[in-house]
């Protein structure tokens, strides 16, 4: 009998080149901070609840605005760990201030809301992502604002201001939840926007 050719002998033989198995590559989800984590803040002087990231502390602080050097009460809370991330970590807070009668009778609530946005992004030096206007218990006009500032290479870095500011006849109330990109998803960060109420007190 003949012998095979020499090329199909070659052709029999099985590869020596094998491709090595692709490896699953495991993606870690960001911790979430857990609703029942959220503590609920009174202001009597304010006349507002809401709920925050913990046990906030209460600041007096000037603030410059556009009416002018305004006297503002914050509630804030600070956090790392616990879904904040490890550095930057996140914050909550809700303030209010009363606007003074000369400054509400030259200018609109519409105006002041421009100008309370304008000066967060100046004071803060972030840059704005998105804004939208609003109204509290259907009546009360206020702007939903989201800002971002970078403080290094990469997402971990970059902090996410989400603000609401709400004017209620003679008093402006803004609040904020911020965090890092990774964790802006994080049910109680939109959860504290959203609690914000008014208690007519």
């Amino acid at each position: 009998p003949m012998a095979r050719p020499k090329d199909d002998a070659m052709k029999a033989r099985p590869s020596a080149r094998r491709t090595a198995p692709r490896r699953a590559v495991r993606r870690t989800a960001p911790k979430r901070i857990a609703p029942q984590k959220l503590f609920k803040y009174v202001s009597k002087d304010g006349g507002y609840e809401i709920l925050l990231l913990g046990k906030p502390e209460i600041k007096t602080q000037v603030v410059p605005t556009v009416a002018g050097k305004l006297t503002m009460t914050f509630a804030m809370v600070q956090q790392k760990g616990n879904g904040c991330g490890p550095r930057l970590g996140c914050m909550s807070a809700a303030a209010h201030n009363d606007i003074p009668e000369a400054v509400r009778k030259k200018t609109t609530p519409e105006k002041m809301l421009d100008g309370a946005r304008d000066g967060a992004l100046k004071n803060t030096a972030s840059s704005l992502v998105s804004e939208k206007k609003i109204k509290l218990d259907g009546k009360y006009p206020g702007r939903e604002i989201k800002m971002k500032r970078s403080f290094g290479p990469g997402d971990a870095n970059l902090m996410v201001n989400h603000v609401r500011i709400i004017m209620v006849n003679n008093k402006m109330y803004p609040i904020q939840s911020i965090t890092t990109k990774p964790y802006v998803g994080t049910p109680a960060i939109r959860k504290v926007l959203e609690s914000f109420k008014l208690t007519g007190k």
